[in-house]
């Protein structure tokens, strides 16, 4: 989705197993890689500047990966899931991140 008080302006998607931020002054596209499955859920934090993205049952267990969406790396990574990661959403202030799966 657009991060809409992000300076410059961006957008958050999914292709396949990748996270995409694509700068939308520039046109250039920031990856960040860090799924072994399919991406099913999205969610990211204007306030926190993350973004959460969780995989589909596959190979390996589904994980969420909390990661920048102003370079593209790894904070925290979540296991415990043991289904693909249906839904996820920060909290208003960024500190919480709910999972569905």
């Amino acid at each position: 989705g657009m991060l809409s008080d992000s300076e410059p302006c961006r957008y958050v998607y999914t292709v396949a197993a990748l996270g995409i931020v694509l700068n939308l002054e520039t046109n250039k596209q920031d990856f960040f890689a860090g799924h072994t499955a399919e991406i099913t859920a999205l969610a990211h934090s204007n306030t926190a500047r993350l973004c959460a993205t969780g995989q589909r049952l596959g190979r390996d267990q589904p994980r969420i990966c909390i990661w920048s969406v102003d370079d593209c790396t790894e904070c925290l990574r979540l296991l415990g899931h043991y289904l693909t990661i249906d839904l996820l959403e920060f909290s208003m202030d960024g500190r919480w991140l709910f999972s569905i799966g």
